[in-house]
Protein backbone atom coordinates (compact mmCIF):
# COMPACT_ATOMS: atom_id res chain seq x y z
CA UNK A 1 0.00 0.00 0.00
CA UNK A 2 1.05 3.67 -1.19
CA UNK A 3 1.69 5.54 2.21
CA UNK A 4 1.53 9.03 -0.24
CA UNK A 5 0.91 12.41 0.72
CA UNK A 6 -2.93 12.76 -0.48
CA UNK A 7 -6.00 12.14 1.20
CA UNK A 8 -6.79 9.36 -1.58
CA UNK A 9 -3.72 7.49 -1.01
CA UNK A 10 -5.14 6.51 2.99
CA UNK A 11 -5.53 3.00 3.99
CA UNK A 12 -9.03 1.96 6.09
CA UNK A 13 -8.91 3.59 9.11
CA UNK A 14 -6.23 6.40 8.78
CA UNK A 15 -8.95 9.14 7.79
CA UNK A 16 -10.33 8.14 11.24
CA UNK A 17 -6.74 8.87 13.17
CA UNK A 18 -6.58 12.57 11.33
CA UNK A 19 -8.27 14.44 13.94
CA UNK A 20 -6.36 12.88 16.70
CA UNK A 21 -3.11 14.00 14.22
CA UNK A 22 -3.92 17.29 13.89
CA UNK A 23 -4.50 17.52 17.95
CA UNK A 24 -1.03 15.98 18.75
CA UNK A 25 0.82 18.83 15.75
CA UNK A 26 -1.39 21.61 17.78
CA UNK A 27 -0.08 20.30 21.20
CA UNK A 28 3.48 19.97 19.95
CA UNK A 29 3.25 23.73 18.37
CA UNK A 30 2.01 24.78 22.14
CA UNK A 31 5.18 23.26 24.12
CA UNK A 32 8.08 24.84 25.35
CA UNK A 33 10.77 24.38 23.26
CA UNK A 34 12.95 21.03 23.91
CA UNK A 35 10.49 19.18 25.51
CA UNK A 36 9.64 15.88 24.90
CA UNK A 37 6.45 14.53 25.36
CA UNK A 38 4.70 11.17 25.38
CA UNK A 39 1.97 10.68 23.21
CA UNK A 40 -0.78 10.62 25.80
CA UNK A 41 0.94 14.32 27.47
CA UNK A 42 0.07 15.36 23.96
CA UNK A 43 -3.50 13.99 23.84
CA UNK A 44 -4.08 15.77 26.75
CA UNK A 45 -3.10 18.81 25.98
CA UNK A 46 -5.15 19.01 22.96
CA UNK A 47 -8.05 18.47 24.61
CA UNK A 48 -7.62 21.29 26.98
CA UNK A 49 -6.87 23.81 24.48
CA UNK A 50 -10.01 22.48 22.87
CA UNK A 51 -12.05 22.05 25.87
CA UNK A 52 -11.24 25.55 26.68
CA UNK A 53 -12.06 26.75 23.36
CA UNK A 54 -15.22 25.52 23.67
CA UNK A 55 -16.23 27.08 27.24
CA UNK A 56 -15.08 30.50 26.26
CA UNK A 57 -17.40 29.81 22.87
CA UNK A 58 -20.49 28.79 25.38
CA UNK A 59 -19.73 31.52 27.93
CA UNK A 60 -19.86 33.94 25.58
CA UNK A 61 -22.90 32.94 23.98
CA UNK A 62 -24.68 32.43 27.75
CA UNK A 63 -23.26 36.18 28.94
CA UNK A 64 -24.68 37.24 25.62
CA UNK A 65 -28.37 35.66 26.07
CA UNK A 66 -27.87 36.47 30.01
CA UNK A 67 -27.36 40.01 29.53
CA UNK A 68 -30.66 40.28 26.81
CA UNK A 69 -32.79 38.73 29.54
CA UNK A 70 -31.45 40.78 32.56
CA UNK A 71 -32.91 43.62 30.67
CA UNK A 72 -35.91 42.46 30.29
CA UNK A 73 -36.70 42.65 33.27
CA UNK A 74 -39.03 40.47 35.89
CA UNK A 75 -38.57 36.66 35.88
CA UNK A 76 -35.89 36.80 32.80
CA UNK A 77 -33.93 39.08 34.98
CA UNK A 78 -33.48 36.69 37.55
CA UNK A 79 -32.81 33.19 34.89
CA UNK A 80 -30.50 36.28 33.10
CA UNK A 81 -28.25 37.20 36.57
CA UNK A 82 -28.40 32.81 36.57
CA UNK A 83 -27.07 32.54 33.27
CA UNK A 84 -24.31 35.56 33.08
CA UNK A 85 -23.30 34.22 36.11
CA UNK A 86 -22.58 30.41 33.98
CA UNK A 87 -21.35 32.25 31.29
CA UNK A 88 -18.65 34.16 33.11
CA UNK A 89 -17.46 30.97 35.02
CA UNK A 90 -17.10 28.97 31.62
CA UNK A 91 -15.26 31.93 30.48
CA UNK A 92 -12.97 31.93 33.99
CA UNK A 93 -12.78 28.13 33.18
CA UNK A 94 -11.10 28.47 29.97
CA UNK A 95 -8.75 31.33 31.21
CA UNK A 96 -7.97 28.70 33.86
CA UNK A 97 -7.26 26.15 31.35
CA UNK A 98 -5.23 28.26 29.09
CA UNK A 99 -3.15 29.95 31.73
CA UNK A 100 -1.91 26.55 34.09
CA UNK A 101 0.96 24.03 32.95
CA UNK A 102 -1.15 20.87 31.88
CA UNK A 103 0.20 18.58 34.46
CA UNK A 104 -1.06 21.16 37.27
CA UNK A 105 -4.65 21.27 35.87
CA UNK A 106 -4.52 17.18 35.65
CA UNK A 107 -2.95 17.54 39.52
CA UNK A 108 -6.14 19.55 40.43
CA UNK A 109 -8.42 17.92 38.38
CA UNK A 110 -7.71 14.42 40.08
CA UNK A 111 -8.12 15.94 43.85
CA UNK A 112 -11.22 17.50 43.05
CA UNK A 113 -12.49 14.19 41.86
CA UNK A 114 -11.09 12.69 44.78
CA UNK A 115 -12.69 14.87 47.21
CA UNK A 116 -16.27 14.65 45.39
CA UNK A 117 -16.29 11.78 43.30
CA UNK A 118 -20.42 12.11 43.00
CA UNK A 119 -19.37 15.51 42.01
CA UNK A 120 -17.16 14.63 39.43
CA UNK A 121 -19.08 11.78 37.87
CA UNK A 122 -22.02 14.55 37.34
CA UNK A 123 -19.03 16.99 35.72
CA UNK A 124 -18.01 14.45 33.49
CA UNK A 125 -21.67 14.04 32.57
CA UNK A 126 -22.12 17.58 31.44
CA UNK A 127 -18.92 17.79 29.86
CA UNK A 128 -19.61 15.07 27.62
CA UNK A 129 -22.59 16.61 26.77
CA UNK A 130 -21.20 20.00 25.78
CA UNK A 131 -17.84 18.41 24.01
CA UNK A 132 -20.39 16.26 22.02
CA UNK A 133 -22.50 19.45 21.14
CA UNK A 134 -19.18 21.09 20.06
CA UNK A 135 -17.76 18.37 18.28
CA UNK A 136 -20.86 18.02 15.67
CA UNK A 137 -20.98 21.52 15.27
Amino acid sequence: MDQGNGRGDMGPGERELEPASAGIEEADRLLPHGAHPTTGDRLFEAGLERMAGGMERIGRVLTGRGQARRRRGGVGAAVGSATLRAGDALESGAAYIREQDPAAVRADLEARVRSRPLMAVAGAVAAGFLLGRIVRS
